[in-house]
């Protein structure tokens, strides 16, 4: 079982090689129900298992839906989300990968897309991968084959840091960044990081201005 945790004591969340399961869906749910019902309770922390080897494939659209929709209320929750990764981080493992706010690996780990070998598309990790990494190292990974390699995603910022032991690298971020993440103002600078590229200037302007009057309104309240 997943569950969320204030400390660095990931919990092993295994992602099949092909589509999301039933069972996988159904496990991340329950762990964003239970982070959701404690919106002060620390950071998110997963360990993300090298994807077996036997193949899962969707059954219908429905199902991949379902999936999705878990992984946008992964991405939007009141708590910091942090993954640890080792191996093969391809499927499902690379759109929970994808979906965190924060990403450890360590160096063997190699990231992938291996969806379209497989007869169907990966998703929303495609609107993922181009905003985080760019237009051209997304269509290389997506229609090419091409795989990164850890340090080359974290040269590109799709990885935070690259380490022996992520969990430990996790632990000390927490620790000396307690005081910005989960804050009101970190809540705002998150969600105004993911409608960026969607959003015009002129229409982002009016999203900053807002979300800053409400900080500034926050702020004057806790003073």
């Amino acid at each position: 079982m997943v569950t969320p945790t204030t400390a660095v004591v990931p919990q092993e969340l295994t992602a099949a090689t092909g589509a999301p399961t039933r069972e996988l869906v159904g496990e991340l749910r329950a762990v964003v129900d239970q982070a959701a019902a404690h919106p002060g309770g620390g950071a998110l922390v997963l360990r993300v298992l090298e994807a077996p080897r036997t193949a899962a494939h969707p059954s219908d659209v429905q199902e991949w839906s379902r999936w999705e929709k878990e992984l946008i209320r992964l991405e939007r929750l009141h708590v910091p989300t942090v993954v640890l990764l080792d191996g093969e981080i391809t499927g499902p493992a690379l759109h929970l990968s994808l979906a965190a706010d924060i990403r450890f690996a360590t160096p063997q780990t190699v990231f992938s897309v291996t969806e379209l070998a497989h007869g169907y598309l990966p998703g929303m990790a495609i609107h993922r991968l181009v905003k985080q990494v760019g237009l051209g190292h997304a269509r290389r990974m997506v229609l090419s084959g091409e795989r990164l390699t850890a340090p080359q995603a974290e040269r590109l910022g799709l990885l935070d840091s690259v380490a022996a032991d992520p969990a430990q690298a996790a632990e000390r971020l927490l620790a000396t960044r307690s005081r910005a993440l989960g804050k009101p103002t970190w809540h705002l600078a998150r969600r105004l990081l993911l409608e960026s590229h969607a959003l015009s200037t002129e229409d982002a302007l009016g999203s900053v201005l807002a979300a800053q009057e409400r900080a500034l309104r926050e702020r004057t309240e806790q003073s």
